[in-house]
């Protein structure tokens, strides 16, 4: 398989490519650019009729040129000479119905996930970095059967006073947040604080992970 590299300035965005991206997608290519460069390349097409139209890297063409743009950001394995910058492409010779199967192709047939080698595999937060929206880690969560905190022994207040004492737990990770609510039967109350009024009681800050981790081990 040849790889060849092309000018970006001579790459046609295809006109009826149909896929989106979000600020989201965008942020993620860029760091997968960046951490690794481009470790696939491109599909442009060769046939007179479409010459240069690009099939596949729509979005990894486009962020490479804009990155280096604005900020001089570089990619590796793209090319630069001066203010051109070649990325490295496939040449395919497809008619115009051919070029519309392979971009629908390309983009549908991808595959699933084997949930539980990803759980033997990666951390919930290591896969929240790589790109998994917080619905896509659902399954992440384990759901257990008869645990021993469905009734918490403590009932919960429905209000909050500035006289109580309380614990503030905080969670850099979403999915850590929905075990919490879980485990400890948590539910929205009323906030009664005055805030012209000094705070009063004992607060204590902790890592909600810590406390988790303790419920895990009893």
């Amino acid at each position: 398989m040849d790889i060849v590299y092309k000018p970006i300035s001579q790459l046609i965005d295809c006109e009826y490519n149909p896929k989106k991206l979000s600020p989201e997608q965008y942020e993620q290519i860029k760091s997968s650019l960046l951490k690794f460069g481009w470790t696939l390349p491109g599909i442009v097409n060769v046939n007179p009729d479409r010459e240069n139209v690009i099939i596949d890297a729509h979005q990894r063409k486009n962020i490479t040129k804009a990155e280096y743009e604005k900020h001089g950001t570089k990619f590796e394995e793209a090319k630069y000479q001066g203010d051109e910058i070649l990325i490295p492409c496939i040449e395919r010779n497809l008619t115009l119905d051919q070029e519309r199967e392979l971009i629908i192709r390309l983009k549908k047939n991808t595959s699933s996930w084997d949930e539980e080698l990803l759980k033997e595999a990666y951390q919930v937060d290591e896969l929240a970095e790589m790109g998994f929206a917080d619905k896509e880690l659902d399954f992440m969560v384990e759901e257990t059967e008869n645990d021993e905190f469905d009734d918490p022994e403590i009932e919960f207040t429905d209000q909050m006073l500035l006289e109580h004492n309380y614990v503030v737990l905080y969670f850099d990770n979403p999915m850590d947040w929905e075990v919490a609510k879980e485990k400890l039967g948590l539910e929205k109350v009323k906030e009664l604080i005055d805030v012209k009024e000094p705070t009063k009681g004992i607060g204590r800050v902790m890592e909600g992970k810590q406390i988790l981790d303790r419920l895990s081990d009893e």
